[in-house]
């Protein structure tokens, strides 16, 4: 499948498309007059691959990687959807069969639980649940069960991340085609590099609106089994030996930031003079910090929690390679926890939003870690010492101590008043 000589589906489809990305929020991610909820790069993907799909009569199965609000996604289910789901109307389609968009539904992959929270809000008031599925990468082959399909998405911050893609579909029977689309400030030749391991034709569109798409066709055959994963022995305090695993996506791949070593020696302290029968991980990244708990008190029981599933996978690879057992759950800021439920929260909170810089996203947490903690519960956190937020988390949780730290990192213990 070729790049399309034109870029624009017929006027009637475009007036339709752009009422829909009206439509579309970002909640429950951060909403501001400057932010959008589709951008140049997702209108570019959806009218290219309309284009490309128009003269076709039975359309592929679209798989959507990278979706953050619905745009590509639901652009392309609407689009796509026959006349009789037209009038049959939300009531009519509890199934996409075989007459929905590639013959099923769209289905979407994508890391962040915010993300997929944001998709399916803007889907179920679209009228267009039933044609978007969620899923999981190594779900995908038996999802599709060897359909042709088109793959698209947006183009991801690491190229590790579009590399574990491109080799995964390139492997599925039915692969037509990988179409990635993202703003030319964000892409650069590394980019087609990776692709091309798994594709033999990999080439740049025309750009519109300060956007470009990347057409990736012909997947390479018989390509030899590759590992995604990347892991790191690493020697802690008192000669503790962890091994950190990191998956694409995941913050902080297999290292160990400076924040958590300064953190991880003190909450031995306090898991050994007060052990609570549970703890939290909350913003577990690659896991370091529910695997070290569990090493160094292994009658502790661990929940570790991330928005972003590439976090929830590395860190169960990461209890795994220690030999403990921690539950995981893929969540936005204990939104499943309840009220007052949990006694002991620690916190590594990230400082930045994309590549924003901000405290919002640390306050949130600070936030849900009050609600969900029980009077006398303790939040153990480690910050950026500029970042000042003894003063937030005494407001928010109650009263706070710094407990240690160094000249870049305080831990601070807060006790929920």
């Amino acid at each position: 499948m070729a790049e399309p000589l034109r870029q624009h589906p017929p006027r009637e489809t475009a007036a339709e498309l752009a009422e829909l990305y009206g439509r579309l929020s970002r909640w429950p991610d951060v909403e501001a007059e400057n932010l959008v909820a589709a951008d140049a790069a997702d209108r570019l993907l959806v009218d290219a691959v309309l284009a490309a799909l128009a003269e076709e009569k039975d359309a592929p199965r679209i798989v959507v990687f990278g979706e953050r609000y619905g745009a590509m996604a639901l652009g392309l289910a609407a689009a796509l959807r026959t006349p009789d789901e037209d009038e049959a109307g939300p009531a009519g389609r509890q199934s996409a069969g075989p007459h929905g968009p590639g013959g099923g539904p769209v289905l979407v992959v994508t890391d962040s639980q915010v993300h997929r929270s944001a998709v399916f809000q803007n889907a179920a008031r679209e009228g267009l649940a039933e044609l978007v599925a969620f899923e999981d990468l190594d779900g995908l082959a038996a999802a599709l069960s060897g359909d042709p399909f088109l793959a698209v998405g947006a183009v991801p911050r690491a190229h590790a991340v579009a590399d574990e893609w491109a080799d995964a579909v390139a492997r599925l029977p039915g692969c037509r085609a990988l179409v990635l689309a993202g703003m030319v400030k964000h892409l650069s030749p590394g980019l087609n590099t990776a692709l091309a391991e798994s594709f033999e034709d990999v080439a740049g569109s025309r750009a519109r609106q300060k956007a470009r798409l990347v057409w990736c066709t012909g997947p390479r055959p018989g390509l030899p089994q590759l590992s995604f994963e990347e892991r790191t022995v690493h020697t802690l305090d008192r000669g503790l030996r962890l091994t950190a695993v990191g998956v694409p996506g995941a913050f902080g791949a297999s290292r160990i930031d400076p924040g958590t070593r300064v953190l991880l020696p003190l909450l031995r302290e306090e898991l050994a003079s007060s052990t609570p029968p549970r703890i939290v991980d909350l913003g577990c990244g690659n896991g370091t910090v529910s695997a070290y708990a569990k090493l160094v008190d292994p009658e502790v029981s661990v929940t570790a929690t991330d928005v972003s599933h590439a976090a929830i996978r590395s860190t169960r690879l990461t209890a795994a390679a220690n030999g403990v057992e921690v539950k995981t759950m893929a969540d936005d800021a204990l939104s499943s926890w309840l009220d007052a439920s949990e006694d002991f929260i620690v916190l590594n909170p990230p400082f930045h939003l994309g590549n924003t810089v901000t405290e919002d996203i640390a306050v949130k947490l600070f936030e849900a870690a009050a609600r969900v903690l029980r009077p006398g519960g303790t939040l153990l956190a480690v910050w950026n010492q500029p970042l000042a937020y003894s003063g937030r988390l005494r407001r928010i949780v109650g009263p706070t101590e710094r407990i240690g730290g160094n000249r870049k990192f305080q831990v601070t213990r807060s006790i929920k008043a």
